[in-house]
């Protein structure tokens, strides 16, 4: 790993952790839900750093252009403006499991052995639009008509209860 992409990584990481402990620690939802986008955008260019351009795109469309914008209109068309609770000792009760959950991970990435795998990304990217303009376009169409149904449904269920 050359000295650029160890820089590159550790901005990401930083601002990825950044952005998490924000989300966190923000006693405003709307605010909190955009340091959430920003944290699933450094998740992002983190897949566009290990050179897997498909998943970082898909993660930028789905996540961030997809979850985020939901989640940004939902509050914004829920009509409670507010804080989120701060009580120190609900922050403190969950310190404790997300602190043995760090450690747990950290130590797992430490004991483990990477094996690294070549591959042509150039043709596993193209093979894959192929499958889905191809064999699997049927698959493809239902899971998006599904989704257009599921915001229709959504969008009735929010006008109705607006009335």
């Amino acid at each position: 790993m050359s000295a650029l992409e160890q820089a590159i990584f550790a901005v990401l990481a930083f601002a990825g952790v950044a952005c998490a402990v924000a989300v966190v620690t923000g006693r405003d939802i709307f605010r909190s839900t955009l340091f959430f986008g920003g944290f699933l955008l450094s998740v992002a260019g983190l897949y566009f750093a290990l050179s897997a351009g498909f998943v970082g795109i898909m993660q930028v469309f789905v996540y961030v252009g997809g979850v985020v914008v939901m989640m940004l209109f939902g509050i914004m068309l829920t009509e409670r403006r507010g804080a989120l609770s701060s009580s120190l000792d609900r922050r403190l009760t969950v310190l404790g499991p997300v602190v043995l959950l760090v450690l747990v991970v950290i130590a797992a990435i430490v004991n483990t052995t990477f094996r690294v795998v070549n591959v042509s990304l150039e043709t596993a990217v193209g093979e894959l639009g192929k499958l889905f303009v191809g064999q699997y376009v049927l698959p493809f169409e239902i899971v998006s008509v599904l989704l257009l149904a599921a915001l229709v449904g959504a969008i009735i269920l929010a006008k109705e209860r607006g009335d």
